[in-house]
Protein backbone atom coordinates (compact mmCIF):
# COMPACT_ATOMS: atom_id res chain seq x y z
CA UNK A 1 0.00 0.00 0.00
CA UNK A 2 1.14 3.39 -0.50
CA UNK A 3 2.12 5.48 2.09
CA UNK A 4 -0.02 7.78 3.72
CA UNK A 5 0.22 11.43 3.08
CA UNK A 6 0.02 14.23 5.76
CA UNK A 7 1.25 17.78 6.18
CA UNK A 8 4.36 18.10 8.51
CA UNK A 9 2.50 19.76 11.02
CA UNK A 10 0.50 16.40 11.87
CA UNK A 11 3.87 14.56 11.95
CA UNK A 12 2.53 13.64 16.07
CA UNK A 13 -0.91 13.20 15.21
CA UNK A 14 -3.36 10.34 15.22
CA UNK A 15 -3.48 9.27 11.43
CA UNK A 16 -7.11 8.30 10.42
CA UNK A 17 -7.45 6.75 7.18
CA UNK A 18 -11.11 7.98 6.40
CA UNK A 19 -10.97 7.78 2.82
CA UNK A 20 -8.87 6.78 -0.16
CA UNK A 21 -7.52 8.72 -3.08
CA UNK A 22 -7.84 12.20 -4.01
CA UNK A 23 -11.63 13.79 -5.61
CA UNK A 24 -9.06 15.43 -8.18
CA UNK A 25 -6.18 13.47 -8.83
CA UNK A 26 -5.55 15.09 -11.98
CA UNK A 27 -2.80 17.56 -11.11
CA UNK A 28 0.11 17.06 -13.23
CA UNK A 29 2.54 17.92 -10.55
CA UNK A 30 1.81 15.15 -7.80
CA UNK A 31 2.83 11.77 -7.69
CA UNK A 32 0.74 11.04 -3.88
CA UNK A 33 -1.94 9.13 -5.35
CA UNK A 34 -1.68 8.02 -8.96
CA UNK A 35 -2.06 4.34 -7.93
CA UNK A 36 -4.80 4.45 -5.00
CA UNK A 37 -8.16 4.86 -6.46
CA UNK A 38 -10.59 7.56 -4.85
CA UNK A 39 -13.08 5.56 -2.92
CA UNK A 40 -15.29 6.24 0.45
CA UNK A 41 -15.21 4.09 3.03
CA UNK A 42 -17.48 2.39 4.93
CA UNK A 43 -17.48 5.25 7.86
CA UNK A 44 -17.85 2.59 10.98
CA UNK A 45 -15.20 0.35 9.86
CA UNK A 46 -13.43 4.08 10.01
CA UNK A 47 -14.69 4.11 13.62
CA UNK A 48 -13.40 0.40 14.10
CA UNK A 49 -10.27 1.46 12.91
CA UNK A 50 -10.34 4.39 15.42
CA UNK A 51 -11.01 2.38 18.25
CA UNK A 52 -8.60 -0.66 17.59
CA UNK A 53 -5.53 1.75 16.80
CA UNK A 54 -5.87 5.15 18.56
CA UNK A 55 -3.71 5.69 21.43
CA UNK A 56 -4.54 8.93 23.39
CA UNK A 57 -2.68 11.43 20.64
CA UNK A 58 -4.14 15.14 20.83
CA UNK A 59 -4.89 15.74 17.53
CA UNK A 60 -6.39 13.55 14.76
CA UNK A 61 -5.82 14.15 10.69
CA UNK A 62 -8.34 12.72 8.67
CA UNK A 63 -6.72 11.46 5.50
CA UNK A 64 -6.55 10.51 2.67
CA UNK A 65 -6.53 13.37 -0.10
CA UNK A 66 -10.28 15.32 0.60
CA UNK A 67 -11.75 13.90 3.45
CA UNK A 68 -14.00 16.94 3.62
CA UNK A 69 -15.56 15.33 0.44
CA UNK A 70 -16.96 12.46 2.48
CA UNK A 71 -20.43 12.27 2.52
CA UNK A 72 -22.10 14.85 4.91
CA UNK A 73 -23.74 12.30 7.24
CA UNK A 74 -21.01 9.97 7.41
CA UNK A 75 -18.61 13.01 8.22
CA UNK A 76 -20.99 13.77 10.72
CA UNK A 77 -21.19 10.73 12.42
CA UNK A 78 -17.42 10.38 12.65
CA UNK A 79 -16.90 13.71 14.36
CA UNK A 80 -19.77 13.46 16.63
CA UNK A 81 -18.31 9.82 17.55
CA UNK A 82 -14.59 11.47 18.40
CA UNK A 83 -16.05 14.07 20.39
CA UNK A 84 -18.21 12.37 22.44
CA UNK A 85 -16.05 8.92 23.02
CA UNK A 86 -12.72 10.98 22.87
CA UNK A 87 -12.96 14.19 24.32
CA UNK A 88 -9.34 14.72 24.93
CA UNK A 89 -9.12 15.10 21.43
CA UNK A 90 -7.93 19.00 20.66
CA UNK A 91 -8.27 18.83 17.20
CA UNK A 92 -9.60 17.65 13.76
CA UNK A 93 -7.96 18.48 10.58
CA UNK A 94 -8.31 17.14 7.24
CA UNK A 95 -7.21 17.95 3.44
CA UNK A 96 -9.19 19.93 1.29
CA UNK A 97 -9.91 20.00 -1.99
CA UNK A 98 -11.24 23.93 -3.56
CA UNK A 99 -13.88 21.90 -5.32
CA UNK A 100 -15.61 20.60 -2.52
CA UNK A 101 -14.78 23.48 -0.42
CA UNK A 102 -17.20 24.97 -3.38
CA UNK A 103 -19.78 21.55 -3.54
CA UNK A 104 -20.28 21.93 0.92
CA UNK A 105 -22.93 24.78 1.24
CA UNK A 106 -21.77 26.69 4.09
CA UNK A 107 -23.53 25.37 6.63
CA UNK A 108 -22.53 22.29 6.05
CA UNK A 109 -18.89 23.56 6.53
CA UNK A 110 -20.16 25.29 9.85
CA UNK A 111 -21.50 21.72 10.86
CA UNK A 112 -18.27 20.32 10.74
CA UNK A 113 -16.53 22.92 12.69
CA UNK A 114 -19.52 22.65 15.61
CA UNK A 115 -18.62 19.21 15.79
CA UNK A 116 -14.59 19.38 16.11
CA UNK A 117 -13.17 19.66 12.32
CA UNK A 118 -11.32 23.03 13.29
CA UNK A 119 -8.08 23.16 10.51
CA UNK A 120 -8.27 22.10 6.76
CA UNK A 121 -5.23 22.23 4.50
CA UNK A 122 -5.93 23.76 0.93
CA UNK A 123 -3.51 23.60 -1.78
CA UNK A 124 -3.32 26.90 -3.55
CA UNK A 125 -0.63 26.08 -5.62
CA UNK A 126 -0.88 29.75 -7.77
CA UNK A 127 -2.74 32.26 -8.03
CA UNK A 128 -2.10 32.77 -11.76
CA UNK A 129 -5.57 31.54 -13.88
CA UNK A 130 -2.82 29.87 -16.94
CA UNK A 131 -0.84 28.43 -14.63
CA UNK A 132 -4.04 26.78 -12.56
CA UNK A 133 -5.61 25.20 -15.58
CA UNK A 134 -1.58 24.44 -16.85
CA UNK A 135 -1.48 22.18 -13.70
CA UNK A 136 -4.77 20.83 -14.00
CA UNK A 137 -6.19 22.22 -10.34
CA UNK A 138 -9.70 22.05 -11.71
CA UNK A 139 -10.46 25.35 -10.82
CA UNK A 140 -10.14 29.03 -11.54
CA UNK A 141 -8.81 31.76 -9.36
CA UNK A 142 -12.14 32.91 -9.01
CA UNK A 143 -13.18 29.93 -7.54
CA UNK A 144 -10.00 29.33 -5.20
CA UNK A 145 -10.49 32.96 -3.82
CA UNK A 146 -14.56 31.76 -3.35
CA UNK A 147 -13.47 28.43 -1.62
CA UNK A 148 -10.92 29.95 0.53
CA UNK A 149 -12.88 32.93 1.65
CA UNK A 150 -15.82 30.02 2.27
CA UNK A 151 -13.74 28.25 5.06
CA UNK A 152 -12.80 30.55 6.47
CA UNK A 153 -16.11 32.25 7.03
CA UNK A 154 -17.19 28.72 8.17
CA UNK A 155 -14.80 29.40 11.02
CA UNK A 156 -12.97 26.45 10.22
CA UNK A 157 -8.90 27.82 9.87
CA UNK A 158 -7.47 27.91 6.60
CA UNK A 159 -3.81 26.32 6.04
CA UNK A 160 -2.97 27.13 2.45
CA UNK A 161 0.18 25.48 0.19
CA UNK A 162 1.81 27.40 -2.63
CA UNK A 163 4.08 25.84 -4.68
CA UNK A 164 7.82 27.60 -5.90
CA UNK A 165 9.22 26.62 -9.29
CA UNK A 166 5.48 25.72 -10.78
CA UNK A 167 5.80 28.33 -13.59
CA UNK A 168 9.47 27.39 -14.46
CA UNK A 169 11.81 29.92 -15.74
CA UNK A 170 9.45 31.16 -18.16
CA UNK A 171 6.87 32.43 -15.52
CA UNK A 172 8.38 32.43 -12.18
CA UNK A 173 7.62 36.12 -11.59
CA UNK A 174 4.34 36.35 -12.54
CA UNK A 175 3.61 33.32 -11.08
CA UNK A 176 5.03 34.76 -7.73
CA UNK A 177 3.26 37.94 -7.85
CA UNK A 178 0.14 36.21 -8.50
CA UNK A 179 0.23 33.61 -5.74
CA UNK A 180 0.74 36.92 -3.13
CA UNK A 181 -1.96 38.56 -5.14
CA UNK A 182 -4.54 35.65 -3.98
CA UNK A 183 -3.35 34.93 -0.95
CA UNK A 184 -4.39 38.83 -0.06
CA UNK A 185 -7.31 38.20 -1.05
CA UNK A 186 -8.36 35.03 0.86
CA UNK A 187 -5.86 35.96 3.69
CA UNK A 188 -5.58 32.33 5.41
CA UNK A 189 -4.63 31.59 8.92
CA UNK A 190 -1.27 29.84 7.77
CA UNK A 191 0.55 29.62 4.90
CA UNK A 192 3.24 26.61 4.07
CA UNK A 193 5.36 27.11 0.95
CA UNK A 194 6.87 24.36 -0.74
CA UNK A 195 9.45 23.83 -3.63
CA UNK A 196 8.26 21.58 -6.78
CA UNK A 197 9.89 18.44 -7.23
CA UNK A 198 9.94 17.46 -10.77
CA UNK A 199 8.67 13.64 -10.20
CA UNK A 200 9.16 11.35 -12.98
CA UNK A 201 6.08 9.56 -14.19
CA UNK A 202 4.06 12.70 -13.44
CA UNK A 203 2.40 15.11 -16.37
CA UNK A 204 4.89 18.13 -15.20
CA UNK A 205 8.37 15.65 -15.76
CA UNK A 206 6.98 15.09 -19.18
CA UNK A 207 6.68 18.87 -19.89
CA UNK A 208 10.46 19.53 -17.99
CA UNK A 209 11.78 16.65 -20.30
CA UNK A 210 10.33 18.17 -23.36
CA UNK A 211 11.80 21.75 -22.41
CA UNK A 212 8.18 22.88 -22.42
CA UNK A 213 9.23 24.15 -19.30
CA UNK A 214 12.54 24.87 -17.93
CA UNK A 215 13.58 24.00 -13.69
CA UNK A 216 14.32 27.39 -11.95
CA UNK A 217 17.99 26.96 -10.43
CA UNK A 218 18.32 26.35 -6.85
CA UNK A 219 18.70 30.26 -6.12
CA UNK A 220 15.93 31.42 -8.15
CA UNK A 221 13.42 29.40 -6.11
CA UNK A 222 14.45 31.66 -2.99
CA UNK A 223 14.08 34.98 -5.66
CA UNK A 224 10.77 33.65 -6.34
CA UNK A 225 9.87 33.19 -2.75
CA UNK A 226 11.31 36.89 -1.86
CA UNK A 227 9.10 38.47 -4.79
CA UNK A 228 5.88 36.24 -3.04
CA UNK A 229 6.85 37.27 0.10
CA UNK A 230 7.21 40.98 -0.75
CA UNK A 231 3.81 41.17 -2.46
CA UNK A 232 2.12 40.14 1.00
CA UNK A 233 -0.33 42.08 2.82
CA UNK A 234 -2.08 39.76 5.04
CA UNK A 235 -3.28 41.05 8.44
CA UNK A 236 -2.77 37.84 10.91
CA UNK A 237 -1.01 35.05 9.05
CA UNK A 238 1.89 32.41 10.06
CA UNK A 239 4.26 31.70 7.30
CA UNK A 240 6.36 28.62 7.15
CA UNK A 241 8.84 27.32 4.14
CA UNK A 242 10.23 24.37 6.83
CA UNK A 243 9.30 21.66 4.58
CA UNK A 244 11.66 19.33 3.37
CA UNK A 245 11.18 20.16 -0.40
CA UNK A 246 12.77 24.01 0.61
CA UNK A 247 16.49 24.66 -0.10
CA UNK A 248 16.09 27.72 2.84
CA UNK A 249 13.86 28.03 5.71
CA UNK A 250 12.18 31.05 6.45
CA UNK A 251 8.91 32.04 8.79
CA UNK A 252 7.56 34.29 10.69
CA UNK A 253 4.37 35.74 11.39
CA UNK A 254 2.82 38.41 9.38
CA UNK A 255 2.63 41.16 8.59
CA UNK A 256 4.85 41.74 11.94
CA UNK A 257 7.92 39.82 10.42
CA UNK A 258 7.54 40.55 6.61
CA UNK A 259 10.86 42.78 6.85
CA UNK A 260 12.82 40.23 8.79
CA UNK A 261 12.00 37.30 6.38
CA UNK A 262 13.10 39.38 3.49
CA UNK A 263 16.29 40.38 4.67
CA UNK A 264 16.56 36.59 5.54
CA UNK A 265 16.36 35.65 2.40
CA UNK A 266 18.54 38.04 0.31
CA UNK A 267 21.31 37.22 3.22
CA UNK A 268 20.80 33.68 1.38
CA UNK A 269 20.49 35.06 -2.11
CA UNK A 270 24.13 36.79 -1.17
CA UNK A 271 25.69 33.78 0.18
CA UNK A 272 24.47 30.75 -1.79
CA UNK A 273 27.07 27.79 -0.26
CA UNK A 274 23.62 28.45 2.84
CA UNK A 275 21.22 27.00 0.32
CA UNK A 276 20.47 23.02 1.19
CA UNK A 277 22.26 20.50 -0.87
CA UNK A 278 19.89 18.75 -2.86
CA UNK A 279 20.57 15.47 -1.72
CA UNK A 280 19.15 16.44 1.69
CA UNK A 281 15.75 17.77 -0.17
CA UNK A 282 12.29 15.34 0.37
CA UNK A 283 8.35 15.17 -0.33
Amino acid sequence: MEAIIRPPSESSSFILLAMLGCSNNTCTFCPSYKQRKFAFRDIYDVIDELDKWYNNERRIFLADGDAVSIRQEDLVVLLQYIKDKYPQVERVSSYITPRTALNKSLAELKELRTLGLELVYLGVETGSDELLKDIKKGVTRKEMIEAGRKIKKSGIKLSVTVLLGLGGKEKSKEHAKATASILNEIQPDYIGALTLMVVKGTEFHDKVKSSEVHELENYEYLQELYWMIEGLELKSCIFRSNHASNYASVGGTLPEDKEMMLKQLKEILDNKERLKPEMFRGL
